[in-house]
């Protein structure tokens, strides 16, 4: 395995890189859209953006790595063990250490028959991410850094093609289809947050993975979860699985901290006294949990003067826990009084209770309709670095076609028990309310009758219509007239189809009849 290794160049090789392209036949951005409709490249790029030089390098040190790696670890039997589980508490920075994983071994290897393939799992978009979806969105990274795409998945390809206007591939299709990618003498895939899987689906993605390392002695598997995963992994895998605990060293900490003291946009409120504070403060009482830095440094950053950056600092070094920083934060979004509040609340509501995942410009025209109007007032819609001032570094909105994202998942478990005014019960009818006043404004009805393709004005048209054909369906009704227009209308007019929910197809059904 020595003779892989490179010196340090940009991630993202090339040459065995899997998400960069080649000069390919005419169906082959077909066949690997077959394989898999997820991108987690996407969500790759926005984790990597956001780390720091060095931090987390200390893993990278670890026998247990550079084991995994060199492949010079051993199971029982003398074997070696191709699995390398990294696991933590909540909050410790598993998925920026997946991340950094990632580039580094897309920066160390330097063969055409090596790949590298990585998925993050995410408790918000759950429906997503089915077994069969995730391994074949593995399989299509592996695919893509290969010159040619492999017959065998090619013709299987071609059968489903051509029966019932097309099928997408099986499970146990896509697990036989990664011996089509045999030729490949290592192919590295990493998933992250396992515990944010559907248990079900879980399960078989960890039995599909096996039965690749049984078939692939190349493959090598890079795990991230809470600790309780360690037993299912273990249950699950074929082979010895090596475990490594993830927790934060204070140095990275301090490296973390002194990056967002570099960006910070009111220097005028900071000094050598205080700068000096906070680097002592908070790493000192947040040594555990990577995100508790993050949100206190945040917050600190946040006041405009150095006399309520002192306080913020002060307050936080006396709450000590992971639910403390959500309490004053949240107490912060809501102090800000006004429209802000509302805002920072509602985004929160929105990103927590929707049941789908919500674009950042769709969230914005969302919290832009009110109630009882017909009109639609694009002077109401708030900028995106609105909404995330008014959230208090709560939200994340990384990329414009990625869904806007709670900060962590314990947030939402957080905000869950923060009383009815919380929860789904309250929010879900408000959702659906604003979805079907937005679908029976104006600007709307006017798209409607004119049959007009250019939606991009319109953001927030394929999330209204695609929760109100969920919601309908829950209820097995379609009890407002205008939304069962808008069901036969929108169902049969392609331009207005591109994100639409299966739901929607059946109520359009349903709604003709």
């Amino acid at each position: 395995m020595a003779q892989i290794l490179s010196g340090n160049r940009d991630s993202f090789n090339p040459r065995i890189n899997v998400w960069n392209s080649f000069t390919s036949a005419d169906n082959r951005s077909e066949i690997l859209a077959w394989l898999s409709p997820l991108e987690p490249r996407l969500q790759h790029q926005d984790i990597r953006t956001s780390r720091v030089e060095d931090v987390g390098d200390w893993l990278l040190k670890t026998d247990q790595f550079r084991s995994w790696f060199y492949g010079a670890s051993t199971r029982q039997d003398g074997s070696d063990s191709a699995t390398l589980l990294c696991y933590g508490s909540p909050g410790v920075g598993k998925t920026y250490i997946c991340s950094l994983v990632v580039d580094t071994l897309c920066d160390r290897v330097d063969r055409e028959d090596v790949a590298v393939a990585c998925f993050y799992f995410d408790f918000a978009v759950q429906k997503e991410q089915t077994p069969t979806h995730v391994m074949g969105s593995l399989l299509k990274q592996a695919v893509n850094g290969m010159e040619e795409i492999p017959k065998a998945i090619r013709q299987a390809f071609e059968r489903q093609k051509r029966v019932i206007g097309g099928r997408g591939p099986r499970l146990s299709e896509i697990v036989k289809l990664f011996g089509a990618v045999s030729s490949l003498h290592r192919i590295f895939i990493c998933l992250d947050a396992l515990d944010e899987c559907v248990a079900g689906n879980l399960f078989k993605i960890l039995s599909s993975l096996s039965q690749i390392l049984q078939k692939s002695p190349g493959a090598r598997l890079f795990l991230t979860g809470r600790p309780y995963i360690c037993m299912k992994v273990r249950n699950r895998i074929s082979g010895g699985v090596a475990t490594k605990s993830i927790s934060p060293i204070q140095d990275d900490i301090i490296r973390y901290i002194r990056s967002r003291l570099d960006e910070d946009t009111t220097p005028g409120a900071m000094n050598r006294s205080l700068e000096a504070d906070i680097l002592k403060n908070i790493p000192s009482h947040v040594s555990e949990t990577f995100l508790l830095a993050t949100l206190n440094i945040e917050a600190v950053l946040r006041e405009p003067t150095t006399y309520r950056r002192r306080q913020v600092l002060r307050q936080i070094t006396d709450d000590l826990s992971l639910e403390d920083a959500y309490g004053a934060t949240l107490g912060r979004i809501q102090g800000q009084g006004g429209e802000k509040s509302r805002l920072g609340i509602a985004a929160l509501m929105w990103i927590c209770h929707a049941g789908l995942p919500i674009k950042p410009d769709q969230l914005c025209h969302a919290l832009a309709v009110e109630d009882g109007s017909t009109g639609l007032n694009t002077d109401n819609v708030p900028s995106i670095s609105t909404l995330l001032i008014c959230c208090q570094g709560l939200v994340v909105m990384d990329h414009k076609s990625s869904p806007a994202r709670l900060i962590h998942l314990t947030l939402r478990q957080y905000l869950c028990t923060r009383g009815e005014s919380f929860t789904s019960a309250h929010w879900e009818p408000i959702i659906k309310q604003t979805c079907l006043n937005y679908l029976d404004s104006q600007p709307i009805m006017d798209l409607l009758d004119n049959h007009a393709s250019d939606l991009d004005s319109l953001p927030f048209l394929n999330f209204a219509i695609s929760y109100a054909g969920i919601w309908a369906k829950k209820r097995n009704q379609l009890t407002d007239q205008s939304l069962a227009a808008w069901f036969c209308a929108y169902c049969g007019f392609g331009p207005m189809n591109r994100e639409l929910d299966p739901a929607c197809i059946e109520c359009g059904s349903l709604a003709g009849h």
